[in-house]
């Protein structure tokens, strides 16, 4: 605006546009030489000369020179502030000022009022006087005219959330009568927040999925590791078979299971398990599967539990240890919480309390109902880790 400004300064007020050779009149208005002379030479008939602008008249006709200041001024100015002027003016994909007539400039907002949009020159009444106070501007909007109700000629100002349509005031009086409606600031209101819900939605699924990558690198890695254990270390006949157990509960064990007291062991998950025990045993007892000899003779001979028992007994105590928590310790109120409605999306379909309710039964045939209290040591039960079997003894 402070472009144009400067701009409006320096043009000629008969050709509009900056000035061109400029001539200064005795009453202190500047011109371009060729509009000036061209104006005088109108009036060569009548006796006085006036300013085309503030219409003082002059008596014989002033000789003009050249403003050689102003000229360099304008100079300047081409070069610094025209650029800023052209930006000003209204583009094809612009919303264009409608009360500009000659050269359209770029509308700075649009009045939902007056169904009209204006630059910064004819926006400054809609700032300055009372008249326009309640007028709603907004950024500069192109075909105003859509805003207007077809059927009662009204700005539509409220939305039919039944007909999922923009309406006016009037409109709940007939057509949409008993439908829900609320005003458009609000249903506006309500779609940013619900956009904002699900922007966050889709951001903890980003940050969940790469939580994902990462553990599924972190799986891979050690699947490496692993592989490398096998072949480097367990299948040398150098290595004692007692070095070599020690290797397989040191190592390999807790690496296997890392975090398992919280897992929901699924069939698939329970076959995986047992598939890498396995392998690593029979090359510790340097078997293999064409040896046809049964996992349950090398675990004797080798003198190992199998390693899924190891997994229910760390899982088992870990719950009997959040259920003698007392109240008020997160871990164990989380134990007691019960969440409703469907689990979010990737997660086990089981729950873990879930899981271990089953476990529990089947392993020690403690039901459901009677579990968290057994699980705490209450009066009317007994402790869960007096149900559990005893630590495998070193082997």
């Amino acid at each position: 605006l402070a472009e144009m400004t400067e701009l409006n300064v320096f043009s000629c007020s008969v050709c509009l546009n900056l000035l061109t050779d400029p001539v200064t009149t005795p009453c202190g208005h500047s011109y371009c030489m060729n509009c000036i002379q061209s104006f005088w030479d109108g009036e060569d008939e009548k006796e006085f000369h006036s300013c085309p602008l503030c219409r003082q008249t002059f008596s014989p006709r002033p000789v003009l020179h050249k403003n050689t200041m102003l000229a360099v001024l304008v100079e300047e100015l081409k070069k610094t502030g025209l650029k800023a002027a052209d930006d000003s003016n209204a583009g094809p994909e612009d919303v264009a000022c409608d009360f500009c007539i000659d050269r359209k400039m770029k509308a700075l907002k649009s009045c939902l009022v007056c169904l009209v949009s204006y630059c910064g020159k004819h926006l400054q009444p809609h700032y300055e006087s009372p008249t326009f106070l309640k007028h709603k501007l907004v950024e500069p909007t192109k075909n105003l005219h859509e805003n207007i109700c077809s059927r009662h000629n009204e700005v539509m100002k409220m939305f039919c959330r039944t007909d999922k349509l923009c309406i006016c005031y009037l409109c709940p009086v007939d057509e949409h009568k008993g439908h829900d409606t609320v005003s458009a600031a609000a249903e506006r209101n309500d779609r940013q927040r619900d956009l904002e819900v699900s922007r966050q939605k889709i951001q903890q699924r980003t940050q969940d999925r790469e939580k994902d990558v990462e553990v599924l690198q972190g799986e891979v890695q050690a699947s490496a590791v692993m592989r490398t254990l096998k072949r480097s270390v367990v299948v040398k006949r150098e290595l004692s078979q007692k070095a070599k157990l020690s290797i397989y509960r040191s190592i390999y064990v807790p690496t296997l299971t890392y975090g398992h007291e919280l897992w929901v062991v699924t069939e698939r998950m329970r076959s995986r398990i047992q598939a890498a025990e396995m392998s690593f045993l029979r090359r510790v007892a340097g078997l293999s599967l064409r040896d046809r000899v049964r996992s349950t003779d090398i675990r004797e001979e080798l003198r190992v539990e199998p390693l899924l028992l190891r997994v229910e007994r760390s899982q088992l105590r870990w719950f009997g240890h959040l259920g003698r928590m007392p109240p008020g310790r997160l871990p164990g109120e989380v134990l007691r919480a019960c969440p409703s409605g469907r689990r979010p999306r990737g997660r086990p379909r089981t729950s873990w309390r879930d899981y271990i309710s089953r476990l529990a039964w089947e392993r020690l045939g403690v039901p459901p109902e009677e579990l968290v209290e057994v699980a705490g040591g209450g009066a009317g039960g007994i402790s869960l880790l007096r149900l559990l079997p005893p630590r495998p003894g070193p082997g």
